[in-house]
């Protein structure tokens, strides 16, 4: 059953944040509560897409799910200033739905999971506000993808600090406005047409964040729960045995290389065996709270 928050981050975002919890019949001491930030250009229906649902599966190993639109997204509040949607300002507005959440769930651990620009949301998140007892990082990485910048927008966003602050501008000029409509896969095949299903608006300052070399790399350096990694062996995000090395202070990090696949691996032929790789970490990671 969709849910709805109404949030309020200062003056950047007042609105309504839609999400769904899908919980099994009874919990266990193994179950973890799993907050899922969906990437650029889908929404938090990429989760449970019909036919290669993440979800589903981990409601079967016996974990609580969180799906959730970040503001801009989905069935979520769009302002009209998408450029004031900020990774803090998504940061803030995400801990206010897990903080809503979790009080059904006393005592439950709460991994923070993301795919793509939502793992980067998810470490952001964790930064600001410690929310997690460990983090499942989806085809990300801190190296960016420089290779799609328009002449001149690499030069702007090398440095970190400058790009912080003139993030709306460079977003503005790589992409020319503050959302981009859905660009469905027009192929035929299922994983193309699930994945049509859930493609929504890209909100540009997070992509363009997300894109930067760098993007959260002083926030990776400080993260010490336990980290997974997974990402496709042919992942856009580059090598995947390189991604490992941003999580310079975390002692207790998993990686695995889902096979055959692209960014997308809940849609690769891998896919059953990330779900059961995902599911054996669980159990022994993110300790539940006494």
């Amino acid at each position: 059953m969709s849910q709805r928050l109404t949030v309020s981050v200062g003056s950047a975002f007042a609105g309504e944040i839609a999400f769904d919890v899908l919980a099994p019949a009874a919990l266990s001491p193994a179950s973890r509560l799993l907050f899922c930030l969906p990437g650029g250009g889908v929404n938090r229906g990429y989760f449970a897409m019909p036919g290669f649902d993440f979800a589903a599966a981990m409601v079967a190993a016996g974990h609580v799910v969180v799906l959730v639109d970040p503001p801009g997204v989905g069935q979520s509040t769009r302002p009209d200033d998408g450029y004031a949607l900020s990774a803090a300002v998504m940061a803030a507005a995400l801990h206010a739905v897990l903080e809503r959440v979790r009080g059904d769930f006393p005592g439950l651990a709460v991994v923070g999971l993301g795919h793509s620009a939502g793992a980067m949301l998810a470490v952001v998140q964790h930064d600001l506000f410690a929310d997690f007892g460990a983090l499942v990082l989806l085809c990300f990485g801190t190296n960016g993808l420089p290779q799609y910048f328009k002449p001149g927008i690499a030069e702007r966003a090398a440095d970190t600090a400058a790009l912080q602050a003139g993030l709306a501008a460079i977003a503005a000029d790589q992409f020319g406005a503050p959302y981009l409509p859905p660009l469905p896969d027009p192929r035929q095949t299922p994983a193309a047409d699930a994945m049509r299903r859930v493609h929504d608006h890209v909100v540009t300052v997070i992509a363009m964040q997300a894109m930067a070399p760098g993007n959260v790399a002083a926030e990776m350096a400080r993260v010490t729960v336990p980290v997974f990694m997974a990402a496709g062996d042919r992942d856009m995000t580059g090598p995947p045995h390189l991604l490992p090395a941003a999580a310079s202070a975390c002692a207790d990090l998993a990686l695995h290389v889902v096979k055959a696949s692209g960014h997308h691996v809940f849609v690769s032929p891998g896919a059953p065996r990330l779900y059961q790789r995902l599911a054996d970490w669980l159990a022994t990671h993110a300790e539940n709270d006494e």
